[in-house]
């Protein structure tokens, strides 16, 4: 699934530095190494992009010996070293590997060794693993995945395993067990997932373990087996910001004997209930013993539970026995696996609510048996209840039964305070995930990034504590890349825990025999009686929106009521330094930054994604220096009638700009504007950012001036429609015999395409 627009539209191309032998090179003479190996580190390149870190263009050389990072022994590809290097002059902070595993990779059978660090995943984990018996080493650590992974079975098949390191790959399953299976790691880093569930006991069976790192796992939860910390080779151990609890055990805290060999113990942002006010920090003849252990949440408000509890499960999901807080009942947390829900709990007697278990007093002893079953229909949909009414999850668009075209904006909210109000670590280290969606049966998409959504706040009357800054969702699709019909969504929330499960059908007209973005086709109507009976209104194809929005109104004179009011400041009286107005940041030869729409040439008008791209690496334009543009905005100047309005940018794919421009990251921006926010009439719309953080100097990139027009009634005051029951036809669109019926849709304040007769 591609959750990013591919809109972006470049006339002339773009400078690649990529080797030109290198689709040939398998076929030379002189080729060094088999010829399924090459074929699988040509697929490699292409799939990686590995043109981005090959600058001396070795990749391609019939030596195959001579490719950056590629190491080869008796004719096999042994090694493939390609870690992020140290920034220099000649590497941009972005140039860097991004793509996927292809199938073709399994014929590298002879590796040894596969480190490429720093990599932007494109897909989740392929699970080819058992493909390599000789690996010992396997560093795939991320600077950023797109997708949320499962871990991968055959890893368990790498008998030589030495190295594994797994980090930052947003990998959402349940902690391993039976680590006796890796009896050769000296290396264990899975740091920064989405792990959940408790460390298996079977850990502490790694006896040669040098180092372990399981921090930034969330919902790593209960009681960390110490006893690893016993083992013959004492490892290095992080457990930074997770949500271990209990006691530290005494051998740990030591100051007079601590552990005969030198450590270092990150125990930070944990709720162990006996953690010190300070780190141990000791050095002795051999070494050092390091223990940091602050930041402790939970440790001052909890007690013993009143009774014991014992839990047991059908193995779907994964239980844990909170620790007890003063005041509440013993809860138990509950997270079914994908596809799975709980039905019951057994043995105990309590109350079942949103995945959490309240246990009742006055019982001798609790034995808990947990039952997951299989979902059914949209069974496994959790009802997180209401505030002051309104529902604490919501999916506003699409709704059951919608059905979509063109480029839309999937949203809504949630507000879900139960789980955090037991998992509530600060996690200083970054955003946490905060939620998911799939969309059918393609892979799920995480996200961090939600939207303030002060009209839902105010309805509940829920003040957000300090902190959680937002509560809505959004998540910007094209339709057109998903086939006409039916498909689903379901929204999941960091824990996985599914919300919501909605049902859409998608239309999108096809032009040449296929569904594609339309460009380049000017197309209008009219529509009588909108928005009010006796006025018509002319509507016209809106590229951005892929569908027909109202660009003119006319009264029953035939009058146009549309109005040509100039809202925006003079730039004397906008800009204190006139220097500072179009001073457009390059990369390469190209603006950095872009507003597509609104654009100059067309109306804006309705619910529409005010949208662009804004290449956030550092700059390279001389004017600007090379300092990174930081705080980047949208603003809309309102000449001084109403409050500018100003809109802080938050980033998501753009695999067209990525591709154009031969850059790795998020740049593309988004969000739902509604015209009637705005008076009728002309206004200046501008992208900015702060070239110097410290003197808050603010330089304009782009700057687009735009018309806004939402329909009024008859008194000439603008109205949201409520409806428009008739269905209208547009002859010859998007291509000669082609007609296509359209529908207003009230959301979108727009007439969206429903239909298309081919003649």
């Amino acid at each position: 699934m591609r959750v990013a627009f591919g809109l972006l539209l470049l006339l002339s191309g773009v400078n690649v530095f990529a080797n030109s032998n290198i689709d040939t090179v398998c076929d030379h003479a002189e080729l060094s190494v088999e010829r399924n190996d090459c074929l699988a580190l040509v697929d490699f390149y292409h799939s990686f992009n590995v043109k981005n870190v090959d600058i001396g263009n070795t990749w391609g050389l019939p030596v195959v010996n001579h490719w950056k990072g590629v190491t080869t022994s008796g004719g096999r590809v042994v090694e493939i070293v390609l870690d992020k290097p140290v920034l220099d002059d000649s590497f941009q902070s972005d140039s860097w590997l991004e793509g996927k595993f292809e199938d073709s990779f399994k014929l590298l059978t002879a590796l040894h060794k596969l480190s490429i660090n720093g990599t932007t995943y494109g897909a989740p984990l392929p699970d080819f693993w058992d493909a390599f018996p000789n690996l010992e080493w396997l560093s795939l650590s991320a600077g950023k995945a797109k997708l949320i992974s499962s871990f991968p079975q055959s890893m368990r098949d790498l008998k030589n395993i030495r190295i594994l390191d797994l980090g930052n790959l947003k990998i959402r399953d349940r902690f391993p067990s039976n680590w006796g299976d890796f009896a050769t790691l000296e290396v264990l880093r899975l740091h920064d997932n989405l792990f959940y569930g408790e460390v298996d006991s079977s850990i502490v069976d790694l006896k040669k373990l040098r180092k372990l790192n399981l921090s930034f796992n969330p919902y790593l939860w209960g009681e960390f087996p110490f006893e690893i910390l016993k083992n013959e080779v004492v490892p290095d151990v992080h457990l930074v910001e997770s949500n271990f609890w209990g006691e530290i055990p005494d051998y740990v805290l030591d100051t007079t004997n601590p552990l005969d060999e030198s450590a270092l113990i990150y125990l930070d942002h944990n709720h162990f209930s006996n953690a010190l006010s300070g780190p141990i920090h000791l050095i002795f003849q051999n070494g050092y013993y390091y223990v940091e252990m602050s930041g402790q949440t939970l440790a001052y408000n909890q007690e013993e539970h009143i009774i014991p509890i014992t839990l047991k499960h059908n193995n779907k999901g994964n239980v844990v026995l909170a620790p007890k807080i003063k005041g509440q009942q013993s809860r138990i947390f509950i997270v079914p696996d994908e596809g799975y829900k709980v039905t019951a709990v057994s043995g105990c007697s309590g109350q079942l609510e949103r995945n959490i278990f309240s246990v009742s007093g006055g019982q001798a002893q609790c034995n808990a048996d947990i039952v997951f079953s299989p979902c059914e229909g949209k069974s496994c949909v959790v009802d997180f209840g209401k505030t002051n009414s309104i529902p604490n999850v919501k999916v506003e668009s699409p709704f059951q039964g919608k059905q979509l075209s063109g480029v839309v904006q999937f949203r809504g909210w949630f507000l879900l305070p139960d789980w955090h109000q037991f998992f509530n670590n600060d996690f200083i280290h970054g955003e946490k995930t905060k939620f998911s969606i799939k969309i059918d049966d393609n892979e799920r998409v995480y996200f961090q990034e939600l939207d303030v959504r002060s009209d839902v706040t105010d309805a509940m009357n829920y003040t957000r504590p300090e902190g959680e800054r937002e509560l809505g969702w959004s998540v910007p699709i094209y339709t057109g890349d998903l086939t006409n019909g039916q498909h689903n969504l379901k929204l999941f929330n960091d824990m996985g825990v599914q919300l919501a499960d909605v049902d859409f059908t998608v239309f999108n007209p096809k032009m040449a025999g296929k569904v594609q973005y339309i460009s380049g086709v000017e197309k209008s109507a009219i529509v009588p009686n909108f928005p009010i009976p006796g006025h018509s209104s002319e509507i016209a194809f809106n590229v951005a929106e892929q569908s027909f929005t109202v660009v003119n109104q006319f009264d029953s004179s035939g009058k146009s009521v549309r109005s040509e009011e100039r809202h925006f400041s003079d730039d004397g009286e906008r800009y204190s330094d006139p220097k500072l107005r179009q001073k457009s940041s390059k990369y390469g030869d190209r603006s950095a930054a872009q507003i597509e729409n609104p654009s100059p040439d067309r109306i804006y008008s309705g619910v529409q994604n005010m949208r662009g791209w804004f290449i956030t690496q550092r700059d390279q334009s001389p004017t600007l220096g090379e300092f990174g543009l930081q705080d980047k905005k949208f603003s809309i100047d309102s000449g001084g009638e109403e409050k500018n309005i100003n809109r802080n940018l938050t980033f998501h794919k753009r695999e067209d700009v990525n591709k154009n421009f031969s850059v790795a990251g998020d740049f593309g921006w988004s969000f739902l504007w509604y015209s009637g926010s705005l008076k009728n009439g002309w206004y200046r719309a501008d992208l900015s950012a702060l070239e110097d953080v410290i003197y808050q100097i603010r330089f304009v990139l782009q700057e687009v001036e735009f018309l806004s027009f939402t329909p009024v009634n008859e008194f000439g005051e603008q109205v949201y429609v409520h409806s428009y029951k008739d269905e209208i036809l547009v002859e010859n669109f998007p291509e000669d015999g082609s007609d296509v019926k359209l529908r207003f849709d009230p959301a979108g304040q727009n007439f969206l395409i429903v239909d298309q007769l081919i003649h």
